[in-house]
C-alpha cells in the first residue's frame, strides 16, 4: 500500500478546527487555555454557528482569546462580561452570545454581573475556566482558590476554602449549570455544546490547571501531574450518585481538605436542627467559651480559622451557611 492510497479524505480521522486560528498562542507551557479554545472552537464549528457567535473576552489570561477563535468578539473590561454580553445578546437575539472567563474575574470582580445576568435569565452562555488562581496578573488567590494554598497574596497559605459557584449561579436562576475539567475532555465538549444549545442562562465551569502560578507555588509537579490530579479528585454525577452520604462526605473531606464537621453535616450526618448558634463577634477561645456556656451547639463564621478552637470546644461551624438547618433562637454572647 503507497502512501497515497492511505492519506485520503475518507481515511482521515483529525483535523484541526476552521475555526481555531493558526497563531502562536501566549499562553504558558502546560496552560489549559488552548485546550478549551479548541473544544469551544470545535463546537462552534460543529453547530454551524461561525456566523452567528460572538464572544465576550474580558481581561485575565484569556484576553486575546479573540486572536486564537475565528469569531465575531467584544473586548470587556476586568469582570464586566456578563454585562456586555446581556447587551448584545439583546441587540442581537438570534445569535448565540457567550463570554470566556477565569475564576478571579467572574468569581470575584465580575460576581456582581454574573449574578445579576443570572437572575434576569438572560439568554448567553457563561464558560468559567476555574484554575483557581488570578494567572496574568501575577498569582493573586481568587474565590476559587483550594484551602490550604500559597498565592502571590497568600504567603503562608490561604486561610479560607473556595466557595461553589454552580451552586449560586443555581441559586440566582440559571437554568443550565455544568462542571467538568480539561481531563475529561469530552464530557467538557459535550457540556459546552449544550449549553449553547439551551436557551437562557447557561453555565459551564471547567477545571483547569495553570502550571506557573499556582502548580510552581504549591509543589503540584509537572502540567502532567495536575491533570492527573484532577482525574483523581473528580467524582462524576452517575459515580456520586452510586455513594452513601457518608462515603462522599469522606471523599470530599481528603479531596479538599473540609473541617470534619462542616463535611459531615453537610452530607447530613449532624443534628436535624441547631437549638442555639452563636453568630458574629469576636474569634479566639475565650468568645467560644462564653458561647459554649450558653449552650451553644454552633458557631456561624466566615473565617475558616475558627474550626481549631470549635473542634476543641467541641462545637460544630457553620461558615455563614445557616440555611442549612433550622435554628430555634440566636445567641449572640458579647
Amino acid at each position: 500500500m503507497k502512501r497515497e492510497d492511505i492519506i485520503k479524505p475518507e481515511n482521515k480521522v483529525y483535523s484541526r478546527p476552521r475555526l481555531l486560528d493558526k497563531n502562536v498562542m501566549h499562553y504558558c507551557p502546560g496552560c489549559s487555555h488552548g485546550v478549551v479554545h479548541k473544544l469551544v472552537a470545535e463546537v462552534i464549528e460543529e453547530l454551524g454557528l461561525e456566523e452567528d457567535a460572538i464572544g465576550i473576552a474580558p481581561v485575565g489570561c484569556s484576553v486575546f482569546a479573540y486572536n486564537y477563535i475565528d469569531c465575531d468578539w467584544i473586548e470587556a473590561a476586568h469582570g464586566r462580561a456578563p454585562a456586555l454580553a446581556t447587551a448584545v445578546s439583546r441587540l442581537h437575539p438570534s445569535k448565540v452570545v457567550f463570554t470566556y472567563q477565569g475564576d478571579g474575574d467572574l468569581a470575584a470582580i465580575g460576581s456582581a454581573e454574573t449574578i445579576h445576568a443570572c437572575t434576569r435569565g438572560e439568554n448567553i452562555v457563561v464558560i468559567m475556566i476555574n484554575n483557581g488562581i488570578y494567572g496574568m496578573t501575577g498569582g493573586q488567590y481568587s474565590p476559587m482558590t483550594p484551602y490550604p494554598s500559597k498565592a502571590s497574596t497568600a504567603q503562608y497559605t490561604t486561610f479560607e476554602y473556595p466557595f461553589d459557584v454552580c451552586e449560586l449561579v443555581k441559586g440566582a436562576g440559571a437554568t443550565y449549570v455544568a462542571r467538568s475539567t480539561t481531563y475529561h475532555i469530552n464530557l467538557t465538549q459535550k457540556l459546552i455544546e449544550e449549553a449553547i444549545l439551551h436557551k437562557g442562562f447557561s453555565f459551564v465551569e471547567v477545571i483547569a490547571q495553570c502550571p506557573t502560578n499556582f502548580g510552581k507555588r504549591n509543589k503540584m509537579g509537572s502540567p502532567y501531574d495536575m491533570l492527573m490530579m484532577q482525574k483523581e479528585m473528580a467524582v462524576t454525577v452517575q459515580q456520586a450518585e452510586t455513594m452513601t452520604r457518608e462515603e462522599l462526605a469522606a471523599w470530599v473531606e481528603e479531596a479538599l481538605g473540609l473541617p470534619g464537621n462542616y463535611v459531615r453535616w453537610l452530607a447530613g450526618a449532624g443534628p436535624e436542627t441547631i437549638h442555639r448558634v452563636a453568630v458574629c463577634g469576636g474569634a479566639g477561645a475565650d468568645f467560644l467559651g462564653n458561647a459554649k456556656a450558653l449552650g451553644c451547639e454552633a458557631y456561624i463564621t466566615g473565617d475558616v480559622r475558627h474550626h481549631e478552637y470549635l473542634e476543641a470546644a467541641g462545637m460544630g461551624l457553620l461558615l455563614m451557611d445557616a440555611g442549612h438547618f433550622a435554628t430555634e433562637d440566636i445567641a449572640m454572647p458579647g
